[in-house]
């Protein structure tokens, strides 16, 4: 027996349908997939594409000055480097402008005695030991026969050699004239072979030879021939005189220039 009062009890049966519970419900509200149309005006559009574009356009414009302002800066450094390197070698050259001055009396003697032997190398280029060639010749001479004159005729650093009086013969480096007495007439080829023969000498030639008289100590008179020869001289005369020069160096120690002693 049913007691309550003003509330009446609801039926369920298999023809009344249950009550929907959450998920039913919001599934009534999905969408059904019909097209959606945008209410946005077209300004609004633009005004945001444009704003975009205005931001992009502002950040390429802040990278380039940044770009700018490094390179600027880059710049400013790489001059100002330069300049401190100019500025030390510019005192560095001073420096040394001011060391050399305290040897500029040095400097001059040094380039005195450079000149000295520059002139002294060009001065023995031609020279002959003409004192060893005398010798040479009068080692030559036949038995009884004495030099009475004796002539050369050298070439020089600036001058060449005169020519020969022969001009069949080759021109040397000098020519020697000498005037010698014999008691007899001479072999004139024998003694042209001994004076080509002494190194440095070629192309010896008798001139000529005469005969005169001499008095004999016991007052008698005496013949004799008097001779003249001439012979050149060629390269294989030359002194090649080389200096042993000293330089001191800046430690104290001493260097020769060339090596040998002078000849």
């Amino acid at each position: 027996m049913d007691l309550s009062f003003g509330k009446k009890k609801k039926k369920s049966g298999p023809d009344q349908p249950a009550a929907a519970g959450p998920e039913q419900q919001g599934a009534a509200f999905a969408p059904t997939g019909l097209p959606q149309v945008d209410l946005l005006p077209p300004e609004v559009r633009d005004g945001r594409r444009l704003g975009a574009r205005r931001r992009i356009l502002t950040y390429a414009v802040l990278g380039v000055l940044a770009a700018v302002v490094l390179a600027i800066g880059g710049t400013y450094v790489v001059k100002l480097t330069a300049d401190n390197r100019l500025e030390d070698a510019n005192n560095r050259s001073t420096q040394l402008a001011a060391e050399k001055k305290k040897y500029s009396e040095v400097v001059g003697v040094i380039k005195s005695i450079d000149s000295t032997k520059k002139v002294r190398d060009f001065s023995v280029v031609t020279e002959i030991n003409w004192a060893d060639y005398i010798d040479a010749i009068a080692s030559q001479l036949p038995d009884g026969v004495t030099i009475d004159s004796f002539d050369i005729e050298e070439a020089s650093p600036t001058d060449s050699a005169p020519d020969a009086s022969d001009p069949t013969l080759a021109t040397g480096l000098g020519t020697i004239t000498f005037v010698a007495t014999s008691p007899s007439l001479p072999d004139a080829s024998d003694w042209a072979d001994a004076l080509n023969i002494v190194p440095g000498l070629q192309d010896a030639t008798i001139i000529d030879s005469s005969l005169a008289e001499s008095v004999s100590g016991s007052g008698s008179a005496k013949a004799t021939y008097s001779v003249n020869v001439s012979v050149q001289v060629n390269a294989e005369a030359l002194a090649h005189r080389e200096f042993n020069d000293t330089e001191v160096s800046t430690d104290g120690s001493t260097s020769s220039d060339k090596d040998g002693d002078n000849k």
